[in-house]
């Protein structure tokens, strides 16, 4: 029975468990870090990273910069809103496996929603 629990509860992964919660809270941290340089206009055109579209690549890097920055702000964003599903859900619903999934749906949910809002800005 013991062993069941542990199971249910971490995640064993190259050797070492680590709590779904931790995973719950990396994924959408991880976002908003992957953000951050599009935000800043850090990031160059470039075939790996941004939103790559034939427009962007095709056009000036003002607007490479702009479309990015925009897009790292719908990205920040859903993963705002993520992050702090993940840390504030669990006080109010017990079942991890509840936990996990409305989490995970809150993170795609977020992300449509995001990047739908930058889609219509550009409809104009």
């Amino acid at each position: 029975m013991e062993r069941d629990l542990r199971f249910i509860l971490t995640v064993e992964f190259m050797g070492t468990d680590i709590s779904r919660r931790f995973l719950l809270i990396l994924a959408p941290a991880l976002l908003m870090l992957i953000a951050i340089p599009l935000i800043r206009k850090k990031i160059p055109k470039n075939a790996f990273y941004g939103f790559r579209t034939p427009k962007t690549m095709a056009g000036s890097d003002e607007q490479w910069y702009r479309i990015n920055r925009e897009g790292g702000i719908a990205i920040f964003i859903a993963g705002s809103i993520s992050l702090l599903a993940s840390i504030l859900l669990p006080v109010f619903v017990r079942d991890q496996s509840q936990v996990i999934s409305i989490c995970s749906e809150i993170l795609v949910a977020s992300m449509l929603i995001a990047c739908g809002i930058e889609t219509v800005k550009h409809w104009k």
